[in-house]
């Protein structure tokens, strides 16, 4: 569990980066939970949601790292934006183990 953590705090700080420099959020929620077998990071702003044309490289990488701890990264901009990063919390012994990447 230790390399989720490595992992879930630079996807928050980024999360919650986007939502003060690019969304102008006034406020944001903020969840981490487990559900069933997965952490689970819900980050929720009620700023000017994602530009069609915006430029992604932070959310390239909340990508890279969840599709590293075989997870998925999801985006829903609705009333604001919606940022989902779940991750298993075990990877069983077919699944490679994650591999660092740069902040």
């Amino acid at each position: 569990m230790p390399e989720l953590v490595e992992h879930l705090l630079p996807v928050l700080r980024e999360a919650l980066s986007n939502a003060a420099r690019h969304a102008h959020a006034h406020a944001v929620q903020v969840v981490v939970a487990v559900r069933g077998a997965d952490l689970v990071l819900q980050v929720h702003d009620d700023g000017v949601g994602l530009p069609p044309d915006g430029r992604r490289s932070g959310l390239a990488n909340l990508q890279a790292r969840a599709n590293l701890l075989h997870g998925e990264l999801a985006l829903e901009s609705v009333d604001g934006t919606t940022l989902l990063w779940q991750v298993p919390l075990n990877l069983s012994a077919e699944q490679d183990p994650p591999e660092a990447v740069e902040t």
